[in-house]
């Protein structure tokens, strides 16, 4: 009996480890697909995630990712019904695109038993949504299932790959294409593994194109048929894309620059800041480039100019060109020259040659400014460019070229041609705007070919990737954000080499298109612009100041006449002195460590800068007692001293005051009541007046101090000063030294007060500014309106007076970054609130009867918006 049983145990044993060996043996014997033979010279092209877990990780987190989310997660179409947790489990992720079958997605795992368990956990997954069906195809189970916008998806598991489809059928063919393969692996001298080779797999996805023929005689005039492959990476708000196309069957300007050393382009310094797109290309052989220029032309141009056209332009050109466009489809010309001079040179004699034999051309001259002058060299040119630089470059009606910042400007407009001198002369150029930043930020330093588009450009660059149904589909899911795209290509190595950028940026607060001019300092402004007058019977000019401590002048017309590097942020005003009594101007004002006196050019003046021997914790305060410019300068400092010199930076003899019991952190003030003269000084602990020698004139009946940011000011009709304390009261001093105090409104310690006439009836407004808050008031403290902001007001507030009855309060919000004009009674003004990041100055022009409102944006620029 026992015999038996050990016979029956061995027998199973034996079955057991025969059924295993063959299963074992069954399962080794299927090869594991490789994913990549599902593709073929028929696919247009795939992308490869290769890690999933980090990219839709970083997908999530990275706004510029939205549209790809968007996508992820429309659950009626591939690969949205799948949730993120399965896309997770597979080893690397494929999508494709071939005409014949359409969109595919592809999840491959590590072996075969994590394909099979995945599909079997999706199939459960799957169930609660309604019904799936199958059917049997070559050996394999094709599942497919209806979605609710009336198509189906269709998938299948086969040796460690889930491929997915929108289609039945093409699912099928699919599986048939397979299993006629046998799952034999690739050739290894197939193109699609050739490539592979090129690409990253650190990188966050790779794409592989299949590049077709194109007519190169149309954007982007360049063809490059096989297989090229990019990179992709991630990074803030942008997406990049490098890699290697195959330069096998290069044509157009590819074939042309193809060998060339890439340049470090410089265009994008002189292009305008408003162009749509661009084209560029640097070109160091000799010319013409792609066609010979017809002798016929050569002659008719010779004849006309006394020049071959070629040999003006070999003697001119120096390696680069663009054509950019402006957002009204204006197209202009650029060609970086070796030297001004010769330039200008060559069109003056070219202009009078044709002159004088009566063909029209003319010589005309731009007046931009009393300093900046250009000339316009007016003929018709026709096609000078596109005879010699081929068809990117061509402009059939020239009509006008002028020389600017040694480049070569050719346009058929001449208000564009206008447009782009003052944006020049205004620094208003590309490098410089807050679009291009940050495609400047992951642009090559070099390139052969460089291509720019924003948005809305008429011409597109999907055409030279992908077929149409996969272009209409990628622009569906892209064109409701709004992006930018710099493309460049290097042709020195074996391969073109691409290195693209696809930006969306953050959204930026709208800037005013309604503007008399914009100009650009080389950081963004910070402080409020001020308008001087330096120069007698001169127009208005503006000072300005940026983040890297840059002052600027700038003229009427917004040109920047100078700038001069300070030490630090100014923090006083800018006061004008006549220093030398012979009606010349020059600037006052203070650093935190020195006293700067600049004359009209912007130099130092002499004795001047001085540096200050304890540093100033306030701005200057200047006092001209008899107005006979026996100036005085009074600095409160952080030893609590105050110091008071004379124009030419002496100490003041006979300067008696010692020292505060705090520090000062407003200005010292000059009031003149009657025929006597009264310093006003406060801190948080007391208040000071003071004679011209330092010496207490009025004695507080009430030890009290001031609030850190509120001013004195004097009332008249009530012989009285206003301030408030540092515990927010209301507070007044009279001339006999009477100290009176009452709380008005609950504010805190952070908070500005300004007794001001807002509402033009004699009589002075209380108005309070307390972190996001604006509460005014009227003579007797009577509320009258509050404004509540968006952000804390770190400015302080300007009065603007624009007729005997009509005044308004002006407030910078830098977190809504918005400028607000406030009536007497709380409402805005017409136009009002605008875009702006700095305190603003509204003024009127020398000879306008216009009021123009100067501020800073937040796209770098000082703009000059007229208003009513």
């Amino acid at each position: 009996m026992l015999s038996r049983a050990i016979k029956i145990f061995i027998g199973l044993l034996i079955a057991t480890i025969v059924v295993t060996i063959v299963l074992i043996s069954r399962k080794t014997a299927i090869r594991k697909i490789d994913p990549m033979s599902v593709f073929d010279d028929s696919t247009e092209f795939f992308v490869r995630v290769n890690n999933p877990v980090n990219f839709f990780q970083c997908t999530e987190n990275q706004s510029v990712c939205e549209f790809i989310n968007t996508h992820l997660k429309d659950t009626n179409a591939l690969p949205g019904f799948i949730p993120l947790s399965f896309l997770e489990k597979s080893m690397e992720l494929y999508l494709s695109y071939q005409p014949n079958d359409g969109f595919l997605w592809i999840l491959s795992f590590p072996d075969i038993d994590k394909s099979e368990k995945w599909t079997i956990d999706f199939i459960k997954h799957l169930s609660k949504r309604g019904e799936i069906k199958r059917e049997k195809e070559a050996g394999n189970e094709v599942y497919w299932f209806d979605t609710q916008a009336g198509g189906n998806i269709a998938f299948f598991e086969n040796s460690g790959i889930v491929l997915f489809t929108t289609s039945f059928d093409g699912c099928c063919k699919i599986v048939r294409k397979l299993a006629r393969r046998n799952t034999e692996p690739l050739d290894s001298k197939s193109p699609i593994l050739s490539t592979d080779k090129l690409a990253s797999r650190v990188a966050t996805a790779n794409i592989f194109l299949n590049l077709g023929k194109y007519d190169i005689t149309g954007f982007p005039y360049f063809s490059d048929h096989g297989w090229a492959v990019f990179d992709m990476w991630i990074k803030n708000q942008t997406i990049l894309f490098n890699g290697l196309s195959s330069g096998l069957q290069a044509q157009g300007y590819l074939k042309m620059v193809n060998g060339l050393p890439p340049s470090k382009a410089t265009v994008e310094a002189v292009i305008p800041s408003f162009v749509r797109s661009l084209y560029q290309l640097s070109y160091k052989k000799a010319l013409p480039l792609s066609t010979v220029t017809k002798e016929e032309v050569r002659l008719r141009f010779r004849k006309t100019y006394g020049v071959d056209i070629l040999e003006f332009f070999e003697r001119v050109y120096a390696d680069e060109i663009v054509k950019f466009t402006t957002p009204d489809q204006q197209e202009i010309i650029a060609l970086k020259i070796k030297g001004q001079s010769t330039t200008e040179f060559n069109l003056k004699n070219m202009i009078e040659t044709a002159e004088r034999q009566m063909i029209e051309a003319v010589e005309n001259t731009y007046v931009f400014d009393d300093h900046t002058r250009f000339s316009i060299y007016q003929s018709n040119w026709g096609d000078i460019t596109g005879m010699v630089f081929g068809k990117a470059f061509s402009l059939t009606k020239a009509k006008y070229i002028v020389v600017c910042n040694d480049y070569l400007f050719v346009a058929s407009n001449i208000d564009v041609l206008y447009k782009v001198i003052n944006s020049n002369v205004l620094q208003q150029t590309l490098s410089g705007s807050v679009e291009f930043q940050a495609i400047k930020e992951h642009k090559a330093s070099s390139s052969n070919i460089l291509i720019y588009q924003q948005r809305g450009s008429e011409t597109d660059f999907l055409p030279w990737w992908i077929s149409d149904r996969p272009r209409h589909a990628l622009k569906e899911l892209i064109d409701g954000y709004a992006y930018s795209i710099l493309w460049q290509i290097s042709t020195d190595l074996q391969k073109p080499y691409h290195n693209i950028v696809l930006n969306f940026g953050q959204q930026k607060a709208t800037t005013s298109n309604n503007f008399e001019w914009k100009s650009r300092l080389e950081s963004s402004s910070v402080l409020k612009p001020a308008t001087v007058t330096i120069n007698p019977n001169s127009e208005v000019e503006i000072i300005v100041q940026d983040s890297t401590n840059k002052i600027y002048l700038l003229n009427q017309q917004g040109r920047i006449v100078w700038q001069k590097q300070l030490d630090g942020l100014i923090i006083s005003d800018i006061h004008q002195v006549d220093r030398f009594k012979n009606g010349k101007q020059q600037l006052l004002f203070n650093t935190t460590s020195t006293l700067y006196l600049l004359d009209r050019e912007g130099n130092d003046t002499e004795n001047y800068p001085l540096s200050l021997q304890s540093p100033a914790t306030t701005g200057l305060g200047l006092f001209d007692y008899e107005k006979d410019k026996n100036y005085r300068i009074a600095i409160p400092h952080a030893d609590r001293t105050m110091s008071m010199t004379d124009v030419d930076g002496n100490r003041v003899e006979g300067w008696s005051f010692k020292a505060t019991d705090a520090v000062v952190t407003t200005p010292v003030q000059h009031f003149r009541v009657g025929t006597k003269d009264y310093l006003l000084l406060g801190d948080t602990l007391r208040i000071y007046i003071l004679d011209r020698r330092g010496d207490q004139r009025i004695k507080p009946t009430e030890l009290r101090g001031k609030s850190m940011k509120s001013p004195f000011y004097y009332s008249p009709s009530r012989n009285r000063w206003f301030t408030s304390t540092h515990q927010g009261q209301l507070m007044s001093i009279s001339i006999d030294g009477t100290v009176r105090h009452e709380k008005l409104f609950d504010v805190s310690n952070d908070h500005v007060y300004i007794y001001a006439d807002l509402s033009s009836d004699g009589k002075g407004n209380h108005i309070f500014l307390d972190q996001n808050r604006l509460i005014v008031a009227d003579n007797q403290g009577k509320h009258v309106f509050t404004h509540v902001f968006r952000g804390q007001i770190i400015d302080f507030p300007s009065i603007y007076r624009f007729s005997a009855k009509k005044r308004g309060l002006g407030i910078v919000d830098r977190t809504d970054k918005k400028v607000f004009l406030f009536d007497q009674n709380g409402k805005q003004f017409p136009g009002f609130p605008k875009h702006g990041i700095t305190p603003f100055t509204i003024t009127r022009f020398t000879n306008e009867n216009d009021y123009h409102l100067l501020v800073g944006h937040i796209d770098g620029f000082i703009y000059d918006i007229k208003i009513e």
